[in-house]
């Protein structure tokens, strides 16, 4: 499970991989981690641990994480608006 000891390193991790991920905006994974990392930071049993898990004294890169460079801009386009009309769609 990430674990960041100020905001600072939560940045740092942010600006490495959250801001090239196809997944930024609304991303669950990291939305998980602000609500229940406190939480769960001691249950090995935690998914948590499996999304980002740690990788010695750092976190690792996220296991949902998408270059968004990879993608063409119309791929990303065509990905932006199914997520939007699935958004619609769920409520």
């Amino acid at each position: 499970m990430a674990y960041f000891s100020n905001g600072t390193e939560g940045m740092m991790y942010e600006e490495k991989f959250c801001d090239r991920c196809l997944h930024q905006e609304g991303c669950p994974v990291w939305d998980a981690h602000l609500l229940y990392s406190y939480r769960d930071c001691n249950d090995e049993g935690s998914i948590l641990h499996m999304l980002i898990p740690r990788d010695g004294a750092g976190n690792a890169r996220c296991r949902m994480f998408v270059d968004k460079g990879l993608l063409s801009n119309l791929a990303l386009l065509q990905y932006r608006a199914e997520a939007q009309k699935a958004e619609v769609a769920h409520g």
